[in-house]
């Protein structure tokens, strides 16, 4: 035992601290969508309380940006906030597939997220951020009610769940659909004298071909309709809750009665199917929606076109059904008279028969293709705007499309003219992926590269400062000083680009084939390129005089290094002794950068060796490719001192922090990586990229990186003052297994699931409702130990004829009496949570809640949580209570408690309401009075 002390203090000794990096800043962003999920953009009201000139809010990878289109100018933006772990670390923000905003007056915004749960946000007030837990995938559809008070949601685990906004917690879950849910919509029924809401029903579309609609009040599925010839992927209704449209897989547009006024309505099946309408673009339509006012009807498709439709009101409507009508009578009499002149008198008995009307208006009589808004890439999203332009007359709405390529546009769609483009908003970031960056040699601008052209930044707010348009950048560099850069595109051109002028200046002809790497020389006097017709080629500065005469930067060829094969990559080690390439072979090549004379050659990998770099004293060479490994070489024989596997997929990048050892390397496996190239120890893994991480580059102290990835974004990671071990990391890191591991455990298979759907409990289990079920124990445990204690106490007190001493409060309490403290502690659990706490809750606690319920019933504190409580424990463990001759009595005592105290809430709660109604109407009154009044001064 001694021994092993000593061994581990020595051991703890020599343990060495690094420092962590953590992300600080993303940019490059506009918004993105995806092809299978609703709601990727939509209008919001700015200003305070949501008055004011609207906004438009777009999903932006993990985060929301809202902006103002007009000046093309981000206003917010909504940063999920991720609760670090027990080490301190926060999880990696889940990227945002869907929004949702509440009708107005609320500016409440709902997110849905790739690992199923859901965020509440408000532009105007930062204290409004609630997460609720209740998919097990991707959420994708949201759709609030006309209220706000209740949201739905639909994600690719097939489940329905439906929130109550105010109260932050799951109503129920709907089982039903066999794959994901695509869309969903609220029927709501209202009173006819003030006109609230007394009944809702939810509609929804999924991708196993059905549409369902659920009775939210019995939570039940009511109606299933079917034949629809594949996925049905839109639904939405209008705001007189009369028509429901539905987009299906084909160019079919599905129109569907539900007016509760037609003759014949059945609650239980409010659809009634009134015809299809052809759809003019080809493909499946993605979205379906009605704009505000009732008028217009948008649908997209997954191609460039978003058709308007106009709906006609009901005496166009009546007019076009007489016109059809009268169309059909007389082709049947046409048909008829034709059977007669044959001699087919059956024929023409038959004709005469089908003429007769059924009274039944077809969706074309009602609706009708007013316009069509034709982008030039793919819309991922569109949205109507409420305000209308003032300008003209003939102006029927304002749009907003999302389109593939990181852009957003704003149209004006006119009722005779084609459709105009009023604004866009693509500057703040590249049409496709990020596949270069390069920082400036004072760290405060960084270059990215992408196939149209490259863009500066300004690394301290993320703002673009320049677009220069060019070719498709695979590598790039400044040039010393900074005032100018240099980029290798995939055409074979160098293109030198002044950074202060934003634009490209003269130079010859590089390459014949893709430029993939770019090293600069040691003493800056010119730089290497390495390129796909097998050379590898140095080029010095010069000045030119340009065609006004006027020096500018240039550069020269040469001499030519040719090798036998492609040139990957390619790098000057920092003392300028040494040239080394990686080739298509899968070596790597080290020459003398003087001679030019071969000197190593570095045999090893498995495939091409992508990226390499050389460390500050040129003493490693680190080189990682497509075998997915990363091998350290030392430079003076050429040996490898370690081969690392280090990602799952293809290492596309790598770099030595500056004086160090260290080296950062990025793949297609979406992760940064930091490792130690003495120890080979894999030391962080940086997770916050959402698709192939393309490219890095480091500032001169190391202090910070940029990356670029196939997500269009660029992050900026920063090193903190934050020490950690290598032993803590990987601890953590095998934690974090284990608790995605235990969020993942019970997932239900979708195979058996009935075909009338079913309810559910709403949130699921996750390691926060875990770590509330211990708390809940705990406080359990500890309020019952210290009444036993106080129990025993005055037991013992009673015996001895008073004379005892108090007893000493416990210090675990806080100063509150058992039964306070153990409320206090579940009153501590967010309400999203409660429910399946409690459920995870052992059947032994769930009766010692029955017995504090008693407690809390009579002392009257927090009577609203004190039912929840209550009304969950009896839902969740009737079968065991029933079962229990102990808690019978409990029970029984119980029931006229709670209602007591229920109905003691109710009344308070509607005397408010009452309340607050009288004074509303008195308002009314007033401001109608006061108008009255200035109305009759203008006319004085």
């Amino acid at each position: 035992l001694r021994r092993h002390r000593t061994h581990s203090r020595a051991r703890t000794v020599m343990v060495k601290a690094y420092l962590r990096y953590e992300q600080r800043q993303v940019w490059g962003v506009v918004a993105t969508g995806t092809g299978d999920t609703q709601g990727a953009l939509t209008y919001a009201a700015g200003g305070a309380g949501g008055h004011g000139k609207e906004h438009l809010a777009c999903v932006a990878l993990e985060r929301v940006n809202v902006w103002d289109v007009k000046r093309n100018t981000k206003v917010s933006q909504f940063i999920p906030y991720i609760e670090p772990d027990e080490h301190g670390v926060s999880k990696p923000a889940p990227r945002i597939t869907c929004v949702a905003r509440a009708p107005a007056p609320s500016d409440v915004f709902a997110c849905g997220a790739s690992d199923g749960s859901i965020r509440l946000w408000s532009p105007s007030d930062s204290s409004v951020d609630v997460t609720l837990r209740g998919h097990k995938r991707d959420v994708s559809a949201l759709r609030f009610s006309r209220d706000g008070s209740v949201l739905a949601s639909g994600g690719r685990d097939s489940d329905v769940v439906i929130w109550d906004v105010a109260g932050e917690s799951g109503v129920a879950r709907l089982r039903g659909h066999r794959d994901q849910v695509t869309d969903c919509v609220f029927l709501e029924r209202a009173n006819v004298r003030n006109g609230d809401c007394i009944g809702r029903a939810l509609v929804t579309t999924s991708k196993d071909g059905y549409v369902k609609v659920w009775d939210l009040d019995a939570r039940a599925c009511t109606q299933t309709r079917a034949g629809f010839n594949g996925e049905t992927w839109g639904v939405d209704v209008n705001p007189s809750m009369t028509r429901v449209v539905i987009g299906t897989a084909d160019e079919k547009l599905h129109v569907f009665d539900c007016d509760r006024t037609r003759d014949g309505y059945d609650e239980n099946s409010p659809l009634l199917a009134m015809g299809m309408i052809s759809r003019v673009a080809r493909g499946r339509t993605m979205t379906v929606r009605f704009h505000a006012n009732g008028e217009l009807l948008g649908v997209q498709g997954i191609g460039r076109a978003l058709e308007i439709y106009r709906v006609r009101d009901e005496k166009e409507a009546a007019k076009k059904q007489k016109r059809r009508l009268k169309r059909k009578r007389e082709k049947m009499e046409q048909k008829a008279k034709e059977a007669e002149a044959l001699g087919d008198e059956d024929a023409a008995k038959e004709a005469r028969e089908d003429e007769v009307d059924d009274g039944h208006r077809a969706a074309s009589d009602e609706i009708e293709l007013a316009s069509t808004v034709t982008t030039k890439h793919k819309m991922r999203g569109f949205a109507f705007a409420s305000e209308i332009s003032k300008k003209s007359s003939d102006v029927l709405c304002k749009v907003a499309v999302l389109l593939e390529d990181n852009v957003v546009q704003e149209w004006e769609v006119k009722e005779e003219d084609e459709p105009v483009k009023l604004h866009t908003i693509d500057g703040a970031g590249h049409r496709s992926d990020v596949r270069a960056v390069a920082l400036a040699p004072d760290d405060e601008t960084v270059l990215s590269c992408s196939s149209n052209g490259s863009k500066l930044w300004n690394v301290a707010d993320g703002s673009c400062l320049r677009t220069v348009a060019g070719g498709y950048g695979l590598c790039a560099a400044f040039a010393p000083g900074g005032r100018h850069a240099i980029v290798g595109t995939k055409q074979g051109a160098i293109e030198l680009i002044d950074v202060n002028a934003g634009e490209q200046l003269a130079v010859p002809d590089a390459h014949e084939g893709a430029v993939w790497g770019l090293a600069m020389l040691p003493d800056d006097s010119g730089f290497v390129s390495a390129s796909a017709d097998k050379t590898v080629r140095f080029w010095e500065w010069s000045l030119e005089k340009n065609e006004d005469g006027l020096k500018t930067l240039s550069f020269n060829h040469v001499r030519t290094l040719q090798m036998a094969e492609d040139v990957l990559s390619v790098q000057i080690s920092p003392d300028g002794k040494l040239l080394s390439v990686s080739l298509l072979d899968n070596t790597l090549k080290v020459f003398f950068a003087d001679s030019l004379k071969f000197s190593l050659s570095l045999y090893g990998h498995r495939l091409p060796a992508l990226c390499h770099d050389i460390s500050s004293d040129s003493q490693l060479l680190a080189s990682a490719g497509a075998d997915k490994n990363i091998r350290i070489w030392g430079l003076d024989f050429g040996d490898c001192h370690k081969s690392i596997f280090a990602h799952q997929d293809s290492v596309m990048a790598l770099k030595f922090v500056p004086k160090t050892h260290y080296l950062f390397s990025v793949g297609k496996d979406k992760l940064i990586k930091y490792w130690d190239a003495d120890k080979f120890d894999p030391l962080l893994t940086l997770e916050a990229h959402h698709a192939p991480v393309w490219c890095l580059t480091l500032s001169k102290r190391g202090d910070f990186l940029i990356s670029g990835s196939g997500d269009r974004s660029l992050r900026m990671w920063e090193r903190t003052d934050e020490q950690f071990f290598v032993d803590e990391e990987q601890e953590r890191r095998l934690e974090s297994i284990l608790d995605e591991g235990i969020e993942d455990d019970g997932q239900r298979p979708t195979k058996d699931l009935p075909e009338e759907g079913e309810e559910g409990i709403a949130g699921r289990r996750t390691l926060e409702t875990l770590t509330a079920a211990d708390a809940i124990a705990e406080a359990l445990e500890l309020a019952d130990h210290e009444i036993k204690r106080l129990a025993e106490h005055a037991a013992d007190n009673e015996k001895a004829g008073g004379k005892l001493a108090p007893i000493p409060p416990n210090p675990l309490l806080l100063g509150q009496p058992p039964d306070v403290y153990a409320l206090n502690a579940i009153a501590k659990v967010r309400p999203a949570e409660l429910e399946q706490a409690i459920l995870v809750l052992p059947f032994t606690f769930a009766h010692r809640l029955l017995d504090h319920l008693h407690a809390w019933l009579r002392a009257g504190v927090k009577i609203e949580l004190t039912c929840k409580i209550a009304a969950l424990v009896l839902r969740l463990h009737s079968n065991q209570f029933g079962r229990t001759p102990a808690t019978r009595k409990s029970l029984t005592d119980l029931r006229p408690l709670l209602r007591a105290r229920a109905k003691e809430a109710r009344d308070i709660c509607g005397f408010n309401v009452a309340g607050l109604t009288l004074l509303e109407n008195y308002m009314r009154d007033n401001q109608t009075v006061d108008a009255g009044d200035d109305d009759d001064d203008v006319a004085a």
